[in-house]
C-alpha cells in the first residue's frame, strides 16, 4: 500500500487553508522550524504521523507567515496530568495528536471527541462527549492552580470568548486514512463551530470570529 508523502498531505490539507498557495507557505514555515524533511520529489519519504500532526497544527495560525512558529509552540504544549488520565506525564500535544492519527484503528478506539485550540496557541484541549477533557498547556500558573483545585480541570478556559480552531474525531480519522493509504478522500473541513449534538460524521471546523 502506498503511503502519502508530505506534498500529498499538503494537497489534502489545502482545502481548509485558503488554497494550495497558502498551504505551501504554511509548510515552508514548518520546514524552516525543522519539522518536515527537506527531501522532495520521487525520493521523498512517507509522511510520519508526527509530521502530519504538525502540518495539521500549522492551519491554526490566522496568518500563514506565523504558521511554523505557532505550530511549534502548540505542538510542544505538555499535558496537564491528573489521576484518571492514561497519558505519560510530559507527553506533548503533537505526540498525542500523532498517536491518534497513527492509524485509522487508533483514532477509532478513542470515544467521541473534538479538539479545540485558541488562536494564540496558549493551550490545546481534547473534549469528550461526556464533558471530560485532556488539557495541554505550558502555563505554569494554570498548572499550579489545577494542582490545588483539580475540580476545575475540565472547565479551565472553556468559556473564554475568543477565536478558536476546532477539529472533530471524524476529521482526524480521515487524516489517519489519508496518510496510511495515500487516498486523499473526502473533504473534511467546513465553516462554523462544532455542534455537540452532531454524530461522528461531523467534520473539522475552523472558527475565526
Amino acid at each position: 500500500m502506498n503511503q502519502m508523502i508530505v506534498k500529498e498531505f499538503e494537497t489534502y490539507l489545502a482545502r481548509f487553508a485558503r488554497g494550495p498557495s497558502e498551504m505551501d507557505l504554511r509548510v515552508r514555515g514548518l520546514r524552516a522550524e525543522g519539522h518536515l524533511p527537506t527531501v522532495r520529489g520521487r525520493h521523498a519519504p512517507p509522511v510520519t504521523p508526527l509530521q502530519a500532526a504538525m502540518m495539521i497544527l500549522s492551519v491554526v495560525a490566522h496568518r500563514a507567515v506565523e504558521a511554523g512558529s505557532l505550530a511549534s509552540r502548540i505542538g510542544a504544549l505538555p499535558v496537564v496530568p491528573r489521576a484518571d488520565l492514561d497519558i505519560p506525564d510530559g507527553e506533548t500535544f503533537a505526540e498525542y495528536l500523532a498517536s491518534l492519527i497513527s492509524s485509522p484503528a487508533a483514532v477509532a478506539e478513542v470515544p467521541r471527541f473534538h479538539v479545540e485550540i485558541p488562536e494564540d496557541g496558549r493551550f490545546a484541549r481534547v473534549v469528550f462527549v461526556d464533558g471530560k477533557s485532556i488539557l495541554f498547556t505550558g502555563d505554569q500558573h494554570v498548572r499550579q492552580d489545577l494542582e490545588q483545585m483539580p475540580e476545575r480541570y475540565d472547565s479551565t478556559g472553556r468559556h473564554a470568548f475568543e477565536r478558536r480552531f476546532y477539529m472533530s474525531r471524524s476529521a482526524l480519522a480521515d487524516a489517519a486514512h489519508a496518510i496510511s493509504s495515500a487516498d486523499i478522500g473526502r473533504q473534511v473541513f467546513e465553516d462554523g463551530p462544532p455542534d455537540p449534538e452532531l454524530d461522528d460524521a461531523s467534520h473539522a471546523r475552523e472558527v475565526r470570529d
